[in-house]
């Protein structure tokens, strides 16, 4: 009766610390383990040891493995202590009798404090493994939530155009969208500004500045008509917004009919295409991406744009599809599609765009589309890493 009156009194005590001091549990455990001790000194009934699985079973649920090996320690610690305190008094006492049951116990409370932890320590891992899974899931379904509110933002129209036939297409590498971007967008003069971009990164961190380089574009461009001021004035525009890990890839092209000019500036993007029938070239980079060397001013060169060129804008989604997994030179791939272009007047720009579009998505799937349709030979890649495919295809109407 005194020894329940105690235990209740340090129980109250206990339930005194708030559980954020870390005091409470080491506490109740002390108590226990202090009253079987007792228990055992004032009755001299040795099996009532038993007792101490239960403690070093809770320190191991509380504790993990380390906990109930050191429970189980202090444990038997008290317990060979009691019991070598009596023997050493067999005068005044009866000799206890260390029996084997007894002995497999002092083991056995080891063995039980170790498995019991573990089980703990798995059960702990599998809840955090499962409260992960569902904040992934979360997270992946406010990612879908937020696209879907910015997907309308990232879509341009185009404007009819007598002097040149547009045509784009996209495909995402994930279904809540990406980086890439397409616009086309008539200047002063009968001019055309044809703009391709690509945002680093494929989450929706990224998509999110797609939008803020579409408006801000679209604000820039009747300000500065040329490729090298408007990328410069873009890049103080987005400077708050870029940074290493976020950076802007994009190709600014300018086309003067009038004066049959084709002006870019290339800001670390993949290289347009300009078709004829007798060549291909390739508008290569003239500056860095926005966002990493801002202190580098952009550039830009020009080349004759004629009646009856195409022009071939694409992201490095379309290259990296048809490398088949590093088998084939991607660029290689897409500049004897490009060819095509010039081959095909009659075709319109948007049916050009789309059909590269579903190669590159055919490539990824590795359908047999390809076969029917293409021969860009027989190597296919069992893997093709995944990214965002954009195309536009511009043609100077003869």
């Amino acid at each position: 009766m005194a020894l329940a009156s105690v235990y209740n009194i340090g129980m109250g005590i206990a339930s005194l610390f708030p559980s954020r001091y870390g005091v409470r549990r080491p506490f109740i455990l002390a108590m226990d383990t202090m009253l079987i001790a007792v228990w055992m000194e004032l009755t001299h009934r040795w099996e009532l040891m038993a007792f101490y699985f239960v403690v070093v079973i809770v320190a191991a649920m509380w504790y993990r493995v380390l906990g109930g090996v050191l429970a189980a320690a202090v444990c038997d610690f008290l317990f060979l202590f009691l019991w070598g305190r009596q023997a050493a008094n067999a005068d005044t006492f009866v000799l206890p009798v260390f029996t084997p049951s007894l002995a497999l116990n002092v083991v056995l409370l080891f063995v039980v404090g170790a498995l019991a932890g573990y089980l703990a320590e798995a059960q702990e891992r599998e809840r955090e493994r499962r409260l992960e899974r569902e904040l992934l899931i979360a997270n992946y379904q406010q990612e879908i939530d937020v696209s879907t509110h910015l997907q309308p933002l990232l879509v341009s129209r185009f404007e009819a155009n007598a002097n040149l036939d547009l045509g784009a297409a996209m495909h995402s590498a994930r279904a809540l969208g990406g980086g890439d971007y397409l616009d086309a967008l008539p200047l002063p003069e009968g001019r055309t500004l044809l703009c391709v971009a690509d945002v680093s990164g494929k989450s929706v961190r990224a998509q999110a500045r797609v939008p803020l380089l579409k408006y801000s574009l679209r604000a820039l461009a009747p300000l500065h008509p040329d490729p090298a001021a408007l990328a410069a004035r873009l890049q103080i525009t987005l400077a708050p917004e870029l940074g290493p890990e976020i950076y802007i890839a994009l190709c600014l092209v300018v086309l003067d009919p009038k004066n049959e000019t084709l002006t870019w500036c290339n800001a670390g993007h993949m290289a347009p295409l300009r078709v004829r029938k007798d060549e291909t070239l390739a508008l290569e980079t003239t500056s860095p991406a926005l966002g990493l060397f801002p202190e580098i001013a952009p550039q830009q060169s020009s080349r004759p744009w004629e009646r009856g060129d195409a022009l071939l804008l694409f992201t490095d989604g379309l290259a990296d599809a048809l490398s088949f997994g590093g088998e084939a030179d991607g660029e290689e791939q897409v500049q004897k599609l490009a060819a095509r272009l010039s081959h095909d007047q009659a075709r319109p720009a948007v049916e050009a765009a789309q059909e590269l579009v579903d190669l590159a998505s055919a490539a990824l799937h590795d359908k047999p589309f390809l076969s029917r349709h293409f021969s860009l030979g027989d190597k296919r890649g069992a893997r093709v890493r995944r990214d965002d495919v954009a195309v536009l295809v511009a043609r100077f109407c003869a």
